[in-house]
């Protein structure tokens, strides 16, 4: 789980390379690893605090002519607020999270650097060193960071049309868009996957009836948006069985990905991205617990989605090289 919010959050944040926005045009100048050490550091303090003009000074050019403050804003709320529901936080308990250690793996003084860190909450352990290394470049007199996409919010897709820059393969046969599983029936699928722990993998999946639940989501808590003009929150209940593989435990999440399609709109979208997400729910699939063999979790996913977009709609699993097809009505 806490290894899940720095992939998370790093991937929204391309790896936290900003300071505060008080003095932050002093932080990473010196071209050796000491300014690389303070990018890392200042950059967790602006991540976890909301300081997003601070975060863009520190990208790329490149990466801010891509990228304005609303665009940082609105994908790193979304990551945080999903971190600190997942983690059982409240928002504001991610601020006190501070950077114990930074690596520096490898460095070209005032050119290039990879590096990486540790970080504790309240001076309890939260994350590892033992994270991947994010890039950094020296441009224009102090280090800033070399990758950037908050398109995709933090970690998921944010939609497109099917066929759209996925490398999955749709099947055919039981469990393809024209042919779906049916509502309730377990389905075992050896995954495909992405990760080399869950490669391999194989689980049970069993897909409910979809329902709406807007008036539900919007009771569960208070800081939960209604959906845009024309949407809905749908709920797919969901139960993952994990039959079995070369790890063990092993979450779901590591193995594949879930999705629905719209068959008005064409569109597979995701609960990660800022058009997909329901907010915070009761009873949601907890994709992240490590089953053992035979270990099971059942749950509500709730996706927000167009209203012509709920008949037919279809529940999808992205195991890596394939995606597979449930009915939800």
């Amino acid at each position: 789980m806490r290894r899940w919010l720095v992939v998370m959050v790093v991937a929204a944040l391309a790896a936290a390379g900003c300071g505060d926005s008080g003095g932050s045009s002093n932080i990473g100048t010196d071209p050796g690893a000491a300014g690389v050490e303070e990018v890392v550091r200042a950059g967790t303090a602006a991540a976890f605090s909301g300081d997003w003009a601070a975060m863009r000074s520190f990208l790329t050019d490149e990466c801010q002519d891509r990228y304005g403050v609303a665009d940082i804003a609105g994908a790193m709320t979304i990551a945080l607020a999903f971190a600190a529901g997942f983690l059982g936080l409240e928002p504001d308990d991610l601020k006190r999270i501070e950077v114990d250690d930074v690596v520096i793996d490898e460095m070209v003084a005032g050119e290039s650097a990879l590096a990486r860190s540790s970080t504790s909450l309240d001076g309890e352990s939260f994350t590892s060193i033992d994270e991947d290394s994010s890039e950094y470049t020296y441009q224009g007199g102090r280090w800033r960071i070399v990758e950037c996409d908050f398109d995709e919010g933090f970690g998921g897709d944010d939609g497109g049309d099917v066929g759209g820059e996925s490398s999955a393969q749709e099947v055919t046969g039981p469990g393809s868009r024209d042919e779906p599983y049916p509502v309730g029936q377990p389905v075992e699928l050896e995954i495909d996957s992405f990760n080399p722990d869950a490669d391999g993998s194989t689980w049970t999946i069993t897909v409910g009836a979809a329902t709406d639940h807007t008036e539900t989501v919007l009771a569960d808590n208070d800081f939960n948006d209604p959906p845009a003009d024309g949407r809905l929150f749908l709920a797919v209940p969901i139960t993952v069985r994990y039959e079995g593989g070369a790890v063990e435990p092993l979450a779901f999440a590591w193995a594949a990905d879930i999705s629905m399609f719209g068959p008005d709109s064409l569109r597979i979208i995701d609960g990660f991205s800022e058009d997909g997400s329901c907010g915070f729910i009761e009873d949601e699939l907890e994709q992240w617990a490590e089953l053992f063999p035979g270990g099971e979790e059942s749950g509500i996913w709730c996706i927000q989605v167009a209203e012509a977009d709920v008949d037919g709609a279809l529940l999808v699993i992205d195991a890596g090289d394939t995606l597979t097809y449930f009915a939800t009505g």
